[in-house]
């Protein structure tokens, strides 16, 4: 479970913190935070929670903690 949310979750993040030290250095005017958090909001991370949720195999789609768990994890991080 943790593994499907990781990975699913795991190249926003890190795309986050790239953001986020690029703004420290200075490569990204003030004009782009804009852009850049409607690009992750909106494209980045539904696509990867998506590709998260074709890799979770049949069995565990029928697990109703595991739907519980996933739906709150995924709800809530998004």
């Amino acid at each position: 479970m943790w593994g499907t949310m990781s990975t699913a979750l795991l190249p926003v993040v890190l795309l986050m913190l790239l953001g986020w030290f690029g703004g420290q250095r200075g490569y990204f005017r003030q004009a782009d935070v804009g852009v850049m958090a409607t690009l992750v909001m909106r494209y980045a991370l539904p696509c990867s929670l998506f590709i998260g949720a074709l890799k979770t195999p049949p069995e565990r789609i029928q697990n109703l903690p595991f739907i519980l768990c996933m739906t709150f994890g995924f709800v809530g991080t998004y």
